[in-house]
């Protein structure tokens, strides 16, 4: 499962069973609105959210393959090849995204045409044909990757998000015979000039709601271990170094100051990690801090770079370097000022051009639905920043380096006896990273 990066990037949906091995994803009330500025593209969007059936990993990926199976499959009218012709031809995009306590279907369209799309995803979402062998596709295409082998940061972090979100790796549920229903949803964001509600409105008429006394579960705030975890790769002479640290924080602000340090450290070219280990050692291709929302003020902060294996050691001291003296406040001050002027630039872009992303944000500030006005405090933080305070002030905004875990993929240079005092496992290539991730915690 891949989640939204880069932020800035979460379900009331329940499982029942309507007939032998049909889940319903469905909530038990009617939908709330919230209606956000239009989307300055030509494009108009409508997103749906459910509350979550399961935190155990193999129901959360059959509910995505499953959801993501209806959408691209028959309607009464058409054919699986008629109904994705009609959607290239049309400009229509609809995609599934997991956020941390729901499930989202999200429509976008070009705004002369959306009334039109909105029919076309009614039809989809209510059609009876559900592809079993689609369904086995999507659930291939769902499985978390093997970052042992694929060795990429984004594949980590997305192993490790995962991780913290959804602890329960089997809850023993035979997915492979599992089949899905859309239900009413719990919450619908749109982003749109005119009026669409009648449209939702008549189309949600057909959605079953959910009827089941289960309480709804909730994603339960949980840490990654301190610790070491070594792959070794004989065969390899390169080793990905992954530091990380799951971080919950006190407020919007505290939240902003943190992802504004971690970009100065290795967001861009330019960036600290680029300038020394790239430019001056010449040690790795694109050593970077990654800051990654799993939520409402939660991160993922990491430090990551490809190296010769027989390096890695020099370069962690390097990284260590300079994510402690960034810490200790020695930050240039148009370094920073360029740290606000991307972030400034890249929320305008984002909340204007892309739905997903947008809606994405509304349900981390209102996992249970705004009531007023809506306002994102993260956005409103991002703007009044006071770089040079966040400066002065990094260490409120940013962990000890011995709060991290440090994981190591390929070579096969051990880490020394000092650096396993806080827990030290070895992983295994052929499995997933779960497996040192569950002895350490």
């Amino acid at each position: 499962m891949k989640r939204i990066h880069m932020i800035l990037a979460a379900f009331a949906l329940f499982a029942t069973p309507l007939a032998a091995q049909t889940e319903l994803v469905a909530s038990k009330i009617s939908p709330k609105y919230a209606s956000l500025r239009p989307l300055t593209n030509g494009l108009s969007a409508i997103s749906l959210m459910w509350p979550l059936n399961s935190l155990a990993e193999n129901r959360i990926e059959a509910t995505h393959a499953g959801l993501a199976t209806i959408v691209r499959g028959p309607t009464s009218e058409m054919s699986e090849f008629e109904a994705d012709t009609y959607r290239e031809i049309n400009g229509i995009d609809l995609g599934i995204t997991l956020l941390p306590n729901h499930i989202m279907l999200t429509l976008s369209a070009p705004s002369d045409g959306f009334a039109e799309a909105i029919g076309h995803m009614s039809d989809l979402m209510t059609s009876p044909n559900f592809s079993r062998q689609w369904y086995a596709r999507q659930i291939v295409q769902q499985r978390p990757l093997l970052a042992t082998k694929t060795r990429r940061p984004d594949n980590v972090t997305g192993v490790l998000s995962d991780f913290i979100l959804f602890p329960e790796e089997d809850d023993g549920t035979d997915i492979a015979n599992l089949s899905f229903q859309f239900g009413m949803p719990s919450q619908i964001v749109v982003r749109h000039e005119g009026d669409v509600q009648g449209d939702v409105t008549a189309f949600l008429r057909k959605l079953p709601r959910q009827n089941s006394d289960m309480d709804q579960p909730k994603a339960k705030i949980t840490d990654l271990p301190k610790g070491v975890i070594f792959a070794p790769d004989a065969s390899s002479r390169e080793t990905l170094m992954f530091l990380v640290k799951s971080e919950t924080f006190d407020g919007a602000e505290d939240f902003v100051g943190a992802n504004m340090l971690m970009d100065y450290m290795g967001a861009y070219q330019g960036s600290e990690m680029f300038r020394v280990i790239r430019q001056e050692l010449r040690a790795a291709y694109n050593p970077t801090a990654d800051f990654e929302q799993l939520g409402k003020n939660r991160a993922l902060m990491s430090l990551s770079a490809t190296v010769q294996s027989s390096e890695w050691p020099m370069i962690l001291e390097e990284m260590k370097a300079i994510y402690n003296r960034v810490r200790d406040s020695d930050a240039t001050d148009q370094g920073m000022r360029n740290v606000k002027r991307r972030a400034l630039n890249g929320l305008d872009y984002h909340f204007s051009t892309n739905a997903r992303w947008g809606a994405s944000k509304y349900m981390d500030e209102y996992t249970d639905a705004a009531s007023g006005q809506i306002r994102f405090p993260v956005f409103t933080a991002v703007v009044n920043a006071d770089v040079e305070k966040i400066r002065d002030n990094a260490k409120d905004h940013l962990p000890p380096l011995d709060d991290y875990l440090l994981i190591l993929i390929g070579g096969s240079n051990l880490p020394p006896e000092a650096m396993k005092a806080d827990g030290y496992c070895e992983q295994p290539l052929s499995k997933p990273l779960r497996h040192c991730l569950t002895q350490l915690r």
